[in-house]
């Protein structure tokens, strides 16, 4: 899908609509993952609702379509320079790098005796860690965007 038109300011929107896809599934991971994650470190494993399967599905689609259309597409966004915002996004990339790498520790390296995989729960296991890196990779452009930018 390419953007409707070349004029700045669609483009500029058809971006912030696809970044708002992927924020939209990594805050459903995060809606999600935060009492799936208690839920590991406390010990009850493999007790996973269905509709927490579905939810991370979504999430995953929601993101792997918003990050790789913007990638397709990523002639490198020219923003105004905006250092605050840009320190920001990188934050919130490594934020999310360190949720991300805490639920991955949790499960593989403290507690993987304890876990049962099936193929299905391996998959979305390692869809959600890879869009959860997409998100942080988006975010870390995005941030060296905003922080090179260009002066008023």
């Amino acid at each position: 899908m390419n953007p409707p038109d070349n004029r700045p300011w669609i483009v500029a929107l058809w971006r912030g609509m696809l970044l708002a896809l992927e924020i939209s599934g990594a805050g459903i991971i995060l809606l999600w993952g935060v009492p799936f994650y208690r839920e590991l470190l406390a010990g009850n494993f493999n007790q996973i609702e269905p509709r927490v399967r579905w939810w991370a599905t979504i999430a995953i689609v929601l993101i792997q379509t918003g990050y790789w259309l913007r990638y397709r597409h990523q002639a490198s966004p020219v923003l105004r320079r905006r250092v605050i915002a840009g320190h920001l996004s990188m934050f919130l990339a490594r934020l999310n790098f360190i949720f991300t790498g805490g639920v991955f520790s949790a499960i593989f390296f403290v507690r993987y005796d304890q876990v049962i995989f099936s193929a299905g729960g391996a998959g979305l296991l390692f869809g959600i860690l890879f869009s959860m890196f997409c998100v942080t990779l988006d975010f870390e452009r995005s941030g060296a965007a905003l922080l090179k930018g260009k002066e008023p």
